[in-house]
């Protein structure tokens, strides 16, 4: 499916419009969340004979000033999109786990912590490995071979592995013992 645009729609409009339950149809919007251009909602749809049915959407949104479209992609055709909130998952019953199991990843890479001097490898991306060294808003700065990179939150789930330096092993492993005795 292509992408839907009206005329004389800001973005607001735009949200307010594709949030909007339709009782007459049996649809409700139980939730939704725009996490920069890409709307996130939770669906309930009641059949005439009762049958309740639940599903999440992800409509992309672009546009300019007073002219937004969108273009709807449900769960079921596997969006390429991972910031969907964790709790619109329990509110719906899965139509793609490897979809739902990325998101979940996406989230924990979001929590990952990292120390100056630690080295990170990654899977699936033209770096292999990079060394941290330093942070800016949620993204953490990684170098490989002279070059400094930026991090992105959605890279972080490319990680598959990090080595601490011996100083940081040891001050973890004795956070670790005072949370045993707390």
């Amino acid at each position: 499916m292509g992408w839907l645009f009206g005329y004389n729609q800001t973005r607001q409009q735009l949200i307010e419009r594709l949030t909007t339950s339709e009782p007459h149809n049996g649809l409700a919007c139980l939730a939704h969340a725009a996490r920069g251009n890409v709307l996130w909602t939770v669906w309930q749809h009641t059949t005439q004979d009762g049958v309740v049915t639940r599903r999440i959407r992800c409509d992309l949104m672009g546009g300019s000033k007073r002219s937004w479209g969108y273009k709807a992609i449900s769960e079921s055709m596997g969006p390429t999109y991972y910031t969907c909130p964790l709790k619109f998952l329990d509110m719906a019953p899965p139509a793609d786990a490897g979809w739902r199991e990325q998101v979940r990843t996406y989230h924990a890479g979001l929590r990952r912590m990292f120390y100056p001097g630690d080295v990170v490898t990654f899977a699936g991306l033209s770096i292999p490995e990079a060394v941290i060294v330093g942070k800016t808003g949620r993204s953490w700065i990684g170098e490989h071979g002279g070059t400094r990179y930026k991090l992105l939150p959605r890279l972080l789930r490319h990680v598959t592995a990090v080595k601490h330096l011996p100083h940081i092993e040891a001050w973890l492993a004795g956070q670790a013992q005072e949370l045993r005795h707390v």
